[in-house]
């Protein structure tokens, strides 16, 4: 008589032969979405920077700055304050300069995608002029 079907034995080695397989594409899976995050955060604080100079270069003058201030770079805690003039709604000629989502804002700050908010450094002793402005800095901290 022939027997159908599968033993025990053999159902449990193909369970654990698939565990091992899941268990090494765990950390590969990790690694790709760090790395998209990573490019993600790099490409939105690129697109800041260039938003900012953008303006810079539109108004002749940043979107934030405190003229009473005699630091070389001031930071925006509240990055929003920044940012807001670069949205069409809050700016005087009603230019688009940035379109981020808004589901990446916390309060009033804009977030990288680990949650904490972008720092924006102005450099408030740039000269200005006609050149592309060197003057800002944005950065995010990664984990």
């Amino acid at each position: 008589m022939r027997r159908r079907g599968f033993t025990l034995m053999e159902l449990l080695t193909v369970m654990v032969i698939i565990m091992i397989m899941v268990g090494a594409l765990i950390p590969a899976f990790h690694r790709v979405r760090k790395r998209g995050r990573r490019a993600l955060a790099e490409s939105e604080a690129n697109a800041l920077e260039n938003a900012i100079k953008a303006y810079f270069m539109e108004y002749g003058e940043w979107p934030y700055a405190d003229p009473s201030s005699s630091n070389l770079y001031q930071t925006a805690d509240d990055n929003w304050d920044v940012i807001g003039p670069l949205r069409v709604d809050e700016n005087p000629r009603g230019i688009l300069f940035l379109q981020m989502d808004e589901y990446r804002r916390r309060g009033n700050a804009l977030v990288d995608p680990w949650g904490n908010p972008y720092t924006i450094r102005i450099d408030l002793n740039y000269p200005g002029g006609t050149n592309v402005p060197a003057g800002v800095d944005v950065s995010y901290a990664e984990p």
